[in-house]
């Protein structure tokens, strides 16, 4: 699982991330519900709580928007990774939407 190799702070920016990403097309694919379901329930570094704040997220009409905050990684090398598993997220639906890649970019550029 690729969330082993990052910190506990760490796991919980991907997360967010991830969700960002796999809703920024407007449509929220089963495949991606269930990768980050999967991811979530399988990290016994969170609480059930905070789990759930996870899940409250993927089924929020609305995001937060990103901040520099959000994408501060312990380095670039774990950056570029990041940010190339949400791009193999964001087409685990079969299609890697202009909205996903300008959000990439976006997270690129904080």
């Amino acid at each position: 699982m690729y969330l082993n190799r990052l910190s506990g702070e760490q796991k919980e920016l991907f997360l967010d991330l991830c969700i960002h990403a796999s809703k920024a097309d407007g449509i929220f694919a089963e495949e991606e519900k269930q990768f980050l379901s999967t991811e979530i329930t399988s990290l016994s570094i969170f609480t059930n709580s905070e789990k759930k704040e996870f899940f409250n997220l993927m089924n929020s009409t609305t995001l937060p928007e990103l901040v520099k905050e959000d994408v501060e990684f312990s380095s670039e090398e774990v950056k570029k990774e990041v940010l190339n598993k949400l791009e193999e997220i964001a087409n685990v639906d079969g299609s890697f939407d202009t909205s996903e890649k300008i959000l990439i970019e976006k997270i690129r550029s904080l």
